[in-house]
């Protein structure tokens, strides 16, 4: 993605493109001299050779279960130590479980999705023997209670795996969280999912629109949609849902629409959570060149991709594009409220805009969003925002 305009910059001298492990390694021995190999030979290395770009041959994909595990050295500790610390500290249901990959990589291809370029839906899971293992090494030499799984699709997308993993965590007595998609989602599936102590799950619903869900390619339509709600609404899981606004093709109403579709969730599942996300065209996913026919332009150095995030993105197909970015934060502080902040020490301050954000929703008052502007400027100047955050949170300690 971007290499030669990455490469532009001159903070960077070498990208390590892809999977970094076995890349890394041998790059860094390069540097220190002790390389049998040259820079040309060493895959997955982008270099600079006076004023031309050397994009060295693609790395096969890794073998995961042959990767040891991260967590395994005693640096290791020193850095659970502090995260566990902060995460009591400052009591952010956020930071709390402990981060693993189970795979790597996805089956599906959804066109907003960057994997269908990254991983070539190629998914690479490990064994249930090695997850044991490593669960089994933060439970007894860490005590680490919950853990959290950053999976592209939980366990590759492998439903036998999944349901594997489900029995091993009920075995374990572990917390976890994740992200699944929602046609594995069943009574079968969601009464694994609590009895196995997963207390959180993210699903990407995306739309409720059967063209929609067609043209985003997510592999299932509305029924199955709705299927996952009616069935997560009766287990003890936290769920939070998320649906797309603002993409190519999208019009007023399709938008005023989706919006209903969030307050028939928001119906359906009452202690659920919902985001509302802007869409964003990121470089190599099927949807980007469609972007950028339909008037976007991409960021021309490295430096400007800092402000393309979903509040900040002006999609220009859409003339209500300042109502995207309001919609986001709007729902994020009303409807997100119960499992990102209510827990902060300072959440008298977060409820505030918590109860002004759900009043805007009631009403669609989008326009004239001062809190948009108080976000943008802590974004701007956050360190002071953050020592006058972190003074208030240790007087509540």
């Amino acid at each position: 993605m971007c290499i030669e305009q990455t490469m532009e910059s001159p903070l960077v001298d070498y990208i390590i493109k892809k999977e970094g492990e076995e890349t890394l390694y041998e790059l860094t021995k390069y540097l220190m001299g002790e390389s049998d190999k040259e820079l040309p030979q060493i895959k997955g290395v982008c270099w600079r050779e006076k004023d031309r770009v050397i994009i060295n041959e693609d790395r096969e994909f890794v073998d995961i279960n042959t990767l040891p595990f991260p967590y395994s050295t005693e640096k290791t500790r020193e850095f659970l130590i502090t995260y566990r610390t902060f995460s009591t500290n400052y009591s952010l249901k956020t930071v709390e479980p402990v981060v693993m990959e189970l795979s790597r990589g996805c089956p599906y291809s959804c066109k907003f999705c960057y994997n269908r370029f990254f991983s070539k839906n190629i998914a690479r899971i490990k064994s249930i023997d090695k997850i044991e293992k490593e669960l089994t090494i933060l439970k007894d030499k860490y005590n680490i209670k919950e853990v959290g799984f950053y999976d592209d699709s939980l366990c590759g997308g492998n439903r036998k795996r999944i349901e594997e993993l489900c029995e091993l965590l009920q075995k374990l007595g572990l917390k976890w969280q994740s992200a699944i998609r929602a046609n594995y989602i069943d009574d079968k599936m969601a009464e694994r999912l609590e009895k196995s102590n997963c207390h959180h799950v993210f699903i990407g619903l995306e739309s409720n629109n059967d063209r929609i869900l067609k043209k985003f390619n997510k592999g299932y339509t509305s029924e199955i949609v709705y299927r996952a709600v009616r069935t997560l609404r009766k287990y003890k899981i936290y769920v939070s849902y998320s649906v797309i606004i603002g993409y190519p093709g999208e019009t007023r109403e399709d938008l005023n629409n989706l919006l209903d579709f969030v307050d028939e969730v928001r119906e359906l599942h009452p202690n659920s959570g919902i985001a509302v996300q802007p869409f964003l065209p990121l470089p190599g996913t099927d949807l980007y060149q469609e972007s950028i026919d339909l008037g976007f332009t991409p960021p021309s150095k490295l430096e400007d991709w800092a402000d393309f995030a979903h509040d900040e993105f002006k999609a220009p197909w859409v003339s209500y594009y300042k109502d995207l970015s309001a919609i986001y934060l709007v729902t994020y502080v009303g409807f997100r409220y119960k499992w990102y902040l209510k827990n902060s020490k300072i959440a008298f301050i977060y409820y505030l805009f918590h109860k002004i954000s759900l009043w805007r929703w009631e009403k669609r008052y989008f326009s004239f969003y001062f809190e948009g502007i108080m976000f943008k400027l802590y974004k701007k100047f956050g360190k002071p925002f953050i020592y006058i955050q972190r003074q208030l949170e240790n007087l509540y300690l």
